[in-house]
């Protein structure tokens, strides 16, 4: 159901998208009505998080860049 209501909000024809009025009375919406949501902290965790992903990422090929500079010179450490 998630997805659907995604791909509602996604239309490119706005003839075929759901006016704002319409999502926002959908279920998944109403239920939290009255919830109390800190963007700027949730909008903060998502870039912290996308920040960490990067630095792993440059961990993980920095080690496979490693591994193959070893590789190429017989000077792999033993595992």
């Amino acid at each position: 159901m998630f997805c659907s209501d995604i791909d509602a909000c996604l239309q490119k024809d706005a003839d075929a998208r759901p006016t704002s009025q319409r999502l926002l009375s959908h279920p998944s919406i109403k239920k939290y009505e009255h919830s109390r949501v800190d963007l700027a902290a949730f909008v903060q965790s998502v870039f912290d998080l996308t920040q960490r992903m990067k630095d792993l990422a440059d961990l993980h090929l920095n080690a496979m860049l490693k591994r193959a500079a070893f590789s190429d010179l017989n000077l792999a450490p033993k595992t």
